[in-house]
């Protein structure tokens, strides 16, 4: 009788491991650690660009924290923008250090070719993968004139109000996040319009809210 508990025992033990292990595996070949996000923008870019911007926004609170990669094209063979948004994914409740981040990719994009500054309105997901109730809208730029920084204006709960973007920058490529967007905290925020400015800070870009 002990025997075949045991053996029952082992039986269930084997099936849940390799329910794990396929979980795993699948979890890892749909994932990908920074260096396959800088090698996945580079080998699937549509402006034949050689490197990427990456920066990294987090947002949240508790246990809820979500985290995305922002990848934009440095040097492309066209005046075209381009981005990749990437969130960082984990393995069930199991948190990894940054030297073992894994990320999904989440949205890829090109802007116009006449466009200084192209922009995407971004939905988040949390950590459960769930979709926030508010957006971000996401600005680029890998084109001349240069981006250096940005001000925001918006409107929440009918008032204007003037705000500083916080911008990445290189010599050859820009992105900043203008988050929660919609209703949040009862607070209702709109976008108005972004301005963008170069390093010498001549004014190089509107783009406005519909």
């Amino acid at each position: 009788m002990k025997k075949r508990l045991m053996w029952i025992f082992l039986g269930i033990f084997s099936v849940a491991l390799i329910a794990v292990l396929v979980c795993l595996i699948t979890f890892i070949s749909k994932s990908m650690d920074a260096s396959g996000m800088s090698r996945y923008c580079t080998e699937n870019t549509e402006t034949n660009a050689t490197s990427f911007l990456a920066t990294r926004h987090m947002e949240g609170g508790g246990k809820n924290w979500t985290e995305y990669a922002f990848w934009v094209a440095e040097d492309g063979v066209s005046d075209q923008q381009e981005l990749y948004i990437f969130q960082k994914v984990q393995f069930g409740p199991i948190k990894s250090s940054r030297e073992w981040d894994r990320f999904r990719l989440a949205c890829h994009v090109s802007g116009n070719p006449d466009e200084i500054v192209s922009s995407i309105i971004f939905t988040p997901r949390d950590t459960r993968n769930r979709k926030q109730s508010t957006n971000w809208m996401v600005f680029y730029s890998s084109g001349q004139p240069h981006v250096s920084r940005c001000t925001f204006t918006v409107e929440e709960d009918g008032k204007t109000c003037t705000i500083s973007g916080k911008g990445v920058a290189t010599g050859k490529a820009f992105v900043t996040i203008l988050p929660d967007l919609g209703v949040k905290d009862g607070v209702s925020r709109k976008f108005v319009k972004a301005e963008f400015f170069d390093v010498e800070g001549n004014l190089v870009e509107t783009v406005e809210g519909d």
